[in-house]
Parts: structure tokens; sequence; C-alpha cells
């Protein structure tokens, strides 16, 4: 399994450790960061963790989450 991470979705993660980082603290954001990657690693190595839904019916485009 492959994870692609598209530039709109780099940016809004720049943007969310960036607003963790001033309001909660580096560490915190550090903190944030690592379990977001950590997450997505657990979907990349276990691609039926997680709720599935799709998001497009005629790309077949299925997107996983994690609480």
């Amino acid at each position: 399994m492959q994870i692609n991470w598209s530039e709109q979705s780099r940016d809004d993660l720049r943007e969310i450790v960036s607003y963790v980082g001033k309001t909660f603290g580096q560490q915190t954001a550090k903190e944030v960061f690592l379990e977001i990657r950590n997450n997505a690693e657990l979907l990349k190595n276990f691609p039926m963790l997680g709720k599935s839904f799709v998001k497009d019916e005629e790309l077949q485009i299925e997107y996983r989450t994690l609480p």
C-alpha cells in the first residue's frame, strides 16, 4: 500500500503543526505531527484498519480514517 500526500494535505499538515506549536508549544506540536505520521504508517502497513468511506464512486477512491 502506498500513501499519497497531496500538496494540499502537506500544506494542511504544516498549518496544523504551526497552529498547535503557537497555541500549545513546540513539544505538543511535535507530538501531534508524530501521531499523524504514525497513523498514516499504520494505514500504509494495515490498509484495512480504520473506518472506510468512498470519496468518489466513479474513480473508486476509498479513504480510511482512524479515531
